[in-house]
């Protein structure tokens, strides 16, 4: 099978190509963050690896972005995205903008904000593409599989990370906060553990850097977590793969 995986959020973007016997990777850093000029890219992107005009047998594309929210499916309706998303982030955003994802088995509608010029510059390219928000990928990945302990799946991006929570084969929280340095994520994270009460229960705990990201970032936050004495009980691991395996649910 040949499968093409995106990777984008606002500044970066990773093309990465898989077949039975190959695997190819392909970054980009965007250097003009203009519409026009992030088609411009990605087209020279797509030359570059000789991707344009392919035919894959999954293409699968992963959003992130830090407006991202859940609401219960039993209140959603398709018309009322726009609503939901601004009663959580106020701020007005053009209606082509707001996408949202559901998601079936767990009940629950991620609303999120998708760039236009992305949403129609992929589907043009990869008519059979599925486009969801890292959101949607890492919670339907971390309830794929039965757990007991305690699951905490965090991706970090520049100024943001997101953070998904599961505890008995369910999802227990879900969010994104904005960052400004190290010890801010910290506190998120351990301030929602608190809150949940999972503090000294056993638990994995899985940790992503996303694109663009400085290297070392997720070694020093492991770190940091794991000497924290009520997180003596948790496995604290680095996953640069996190992303990347969620988009193999996409068949």
């Amino acid at each position: 099978m040949n499968r093409l995986h995106i990777e984008i959020n606002s500044t970066h973007v990773r093309l990465t190509e898989s077949s039975a016997s190959d695997q190819k990777v392909f970054s980009h850093a965007f250097s003009d963050l203009q519409d026009h000029r992030y088609v411009e890219q990605m087209d020279a992107l797509l030359d570059e690896a000789q991707l344009k005009n392919r035919t894959f047998d999954t293409v699968a594309l992963s959003w992130s972005g830090y407006r991202t929210t859940l609401v219960p499916s039993n209140v959603f309706e398709d018309g009322n995205a726009h609503h939901f998303f601004e009663l959580c982030f106020g701020s007005a955003v053009p209606e082509n903008a707001i996408h949202f994802d559901r998601l079936q088995a767990e009940g629950i509608v991620n609303i999120y904000e998708f760039p236009a010029w992305a949403n129609t510059y992929f589907s043009s390219r990869f008519p059979r593409i599925i486009m969801r928000h890292e959101g949607s990928h890492i919670i339907q990945h971390l309830l794929a599989k039965r757990f007991t302990a305690i699951e905490v799946l965090i991706t970090i991006h520049k100024g943001y990370f997101l953070l998904c929570v599961g505890q008995e084969d369910k999802l227990s929280y879900y969010s994104s906060f904005d960052y400004q340095e190290l010890d801010d994520i910290l506190y998120h994270v351990m301030f929602t553990l608190q809150q949940k009460e999972l503090y000294h229960m056993d638990g994995k705990m899985q940790v992503q850097s996303g694109q663009g990201i400085e290297e070392g970032l997720t070694e020093q936050l492991i770190q940091r977590i794991s000497a924290v004495s009520e997180m003596k009980s948790f496995q604290v691991v680095s996953n640069d793969e996190l992303v990347f395996n969620s988009l193999e649910l996409c068949v």
